[in-house]
């Protein structure tokens, strides 16, 4: 009976071992699936992610290289000055048309990749950067100078087959009557905003030749034109016209009627170039404004009335701009008010400045004059 009972426990450790043996099997064949999951899922995820990366798509090799200089960078603001001081030879720069430039209506701006305005490609490439301006693969700087404002150069790199100023080829124009820009087998149809405005206003063309020498009759003739247009070249040129006349005012209402316009009309991006005629015209009308009062003040002067006069002169008078004939008129003024410690005070500045050889001697001498009768 004992050994019953033994061999049936003998029988039961056996089964059990067996039965532990089996779920550590089936167990590690579970976690060996598992893992096999994740490493799969781990190395799909990896391979989504590589597929979206956008690869950067090199210069083809069959790419015409055009090197040519940035112009006009000394005109643009102190900010875009900076910026075009940190360019550096390799860094990649962006060619935008302006489609209401005064001189050029081929002109494209030149911009960092920050966004800074740094100047024009050289007129001489303009209209053939237009052309190809969809099709021009890169700009990059190819030389900067060390020059307070830097002279900088760029190769811009076109199709193969794209004609460029420099190509020797038996065209002698650039452009068709029809407007097209042509040669090398390539026949590109120029359309700007100048182009289209004149295809609706017939009138354009005696507005254009009127703007430089009699700008009053060639705005009534833009600004009629104007209604007919669904572009702003027409506006643009009554901008200038008023800037010839020195219309300062009516510059400054046309150019925020504009900005109204390109916000109507989703053109936000000609608004930061207005935005800074904008702010521009406004210097010129506080310069004009200030030109109304200085005459004021002299007619005062003339008049008699001293003390007037002097208190719109000081209004003026910026101790850190030096002016030699604002600061004459107040040294004037002191002296027929008899109030010596000021015009001391005045002479001794001007003298500080740089003056003719001739001024510099007469305040000399009366600065030692006054000196003695102190």
């Amino acid at each position: 009976m004992i050994w019953i009972i033994f061999i049936a426990a003998l029988v039961g450790l056996v089964f059990v071992s067996y039965l532990k043996k089996t779920e550590r099997s089936s167990s590690s064949n579970i976690d060996s699936k598992t893992s096999t999951t994740n490493d799969y899922r781990s190395n799909s995820q990896l391979s989504d992610y590589t597929s979206n990366t956008h690869t950067h798509i090199p210069i083809p090799s069959t790419a015409k290289k055009v090197n040519f200089a940035v112009k006009g960078t000394s005109y643009r603001s102190q900010a875009d000055i900076n910026a075009a001081r940190n360019v550096r030879v390799g860094d990649e720069l962006t060619l935008i048309h302006e489609a209401y430039n005064d001189y050029d209506s081929f002109a494209m701006m030149v911009l960092t990749s920050d966004g800074h305005h740094i100047g024009y490609v050289e007129k001489k490439y303009s209209m053939c950067f237009f052309a190809y301006k969809d099709k021009i693969y890169k700009c990059i700087v190819s030389k900067v100078t060390n020059d307070d404002v830097p002279f900088i150069y760029a190769n811009a790199f076109l199709p193969f087959d794209a004609r460029v100023p420099d190509d020797d080829l038996k065209v002698q124009k650039m452009t068709s009557k029809e407007g097209q820009y042509i040669g090398n087998g390539v026949t590109v149809k120029i359309t700007t905003e100048r182009s289209l405005a004149h295809e609706t206003n017939p009138d354009l063309e005696l507005a254009e030749k009127l703007k430089y020498s009699e700008p009053e009759k060639a705005v009534e003739i833009f600004l009629s034109c104007a209604a007919n247009e669904s572009g702003l070249y027409s506006l643009h040129q009554a901008c200038f016209c008023y800037r010839k006349m020195k219309a300062y005012d009516k510059e400054k209402e046309l150019i925020q009627q504009i900005i109204a316009v390109c916000k109507d009309e989703g053109k936000e991006e000609y608004i930061p170039e207005y935005e800074s005629r904008l702010k521009s015209v406004e210097y010129y009308i506080n310069k004009q404004n200030e030109k109304g009062e200085l005459d004021k003040a002299y007619s005062l002067q003339k008049e008699g009335k001293y003390k007037e006069a002097l208190d719109l002169y000081l209004f003026y008078f910026n101790k850190d701009k030096f002016v030699l004939n604002l600061t004459d008129r107040i040294i004037q003024c002191y002296r027929k008010l008899n109030d010596k410690s000021n015009e001391t005070r005045m002479l001794e500045y001007a003298l500080k400045n740089k003056l003719s050889e001739s001024n510099k001697l007469k305040y000399e001498k009366r600065l030692e004059k006054l000196k003695q009768e102190q």
